[in-house]
């Protein structure tokens, strides 16, 4: 009997029993990438909207009353939306200027 009872804590190794509690790991990824995903769209919402200032300061000294969109492809400016009140002249440079300073290919480019 003594046998019987025993075998069990014979064999028993301790490194056979998890280090951290069962799914402690799982949430600490899960809550890890969660926190990964949060900072990606701050950083994307940070993007846009420094983004967009800059064109709206940039049309505003060029007399230009603009909404401005900016849509992006991972961090990078992909295409910049445009739609108000702003002349043919101003409009061809703040059209070039975008251009040069986002590097936003010309059918990128739309406005309305």
């Amino acid at each position: 009997m003594t046998v019987t009872v025993l075998q069990p804590v014979v064999t028993f190794k301790m490194d056979s029993l998890p280090l951290y509690p069962a799914g402690l790991v799982e949430k600490a990824e899960s809550v890890t990438m969660e926190g990964t995903v949060m900072a990606e769209n701050a950083m994307e919402v940070i993007i846009i909207s420094q983004s967009e200032s800059y064109i709206l300061d940039k049309a505003a000294a060029m007399g230009a009353d603009l909404e401005v969109e900016v849509l992006l492809d991972g961090h990078v400016p992909k295409s910049v939306r445009l739609r108000g009140a702003i002349s043919p002249g101003a409009k061809a440079s703040l059209s070039a200027w975008i251009q040069e300073n986002f590097n936003i290919a010309p059918e990128d480019l739309q406005w309305n």
